[in-house]
């Protein structure tokens, strides 16, 4: 027997009134202060199932923060490049 994957709603959505819940999407690119970055696949978001609009706190800009500073220094070591 399969079990469902239980991903609750967080709130309602801003645009669209859908629900917002954690989601991983492989490959998205966002702004990220100065610039775009690539989300690591591993990172989850709060975002509208309905129309996809993407919500970010603080906490979360800090937590993207670290998981790109981690893959970072994973990249620099594999290539042996000293930091």
């Amino acid at each position: 027997m399969t079990k469902k994957k239980n991903n609750p709603k967080l709130f309602a959505c801003g645009q669209c009134g859908g629900d917002v819940v954690m989601s991983k999407k492989t490959g998205h690119v966002e702004s990220f202060r100065s610039g775009k970055v690539k989300v690591p696949d591993s990172f989850s978001m709060p975002k509208c199932k309905k129309c996809g609009e993407i919500y970010f706190s603080g906490d979360r800009e800090a937590e993207l923060a670290h998981a790109i500073i981690e893959k970072l220094l994973k990249i620099l070591n594999e290539k042996g490049i000293r930091y």
